[in-house]
């Protein structure tokens, strides 16, 4: 049945097909979309503190337009939004990290 492939593909913006379609054009142009459009989910490299996070595109913050995702600790772009970046844009993402004890 392959529900944890669904629930990966769902949480990290993939692409679901049956193996079963007689026709994998549309599939492909899914793949493709999401392979070589516009990127619109970048990862962070530190657990972030979601309240601190600030986000620039070409020099200007964005204030709306994008969301976080904790489980995946990313900024999300909205696709429709004018502050979609663009090819070439400078993104940068200031936030502060979580601090996790060890015990």
């Amino acid at each position: 049945a392959g529900e944890g492939y669904d629930y990966v593909a769902n949480e990290t913006g993939g692409v679901l097909a049956s193996i079963c379609e007689q026709d994998y054009s549309g599939l492909l142009q899914d793949i493709g979309k999401v392979a070589f459009g516009l990127k619109r989910q970048f990862f962070l490299t530190r657990q972030a503190q979601a309240s601190t996070i600030e986000v620039k595109v070409r020099g200007a913050v964005c204030a709306d337009g994008w969301s976080f995702d904790l489980p995946s600790n990313s900024v999300l772009f909205d696709e429709n939004h004018a502050g979609m970046p663009q090819p070439g844009d400078e993104i940068v993402i200031h936030y502060e990290t979580l601090c996790i004890p060890t015990n």
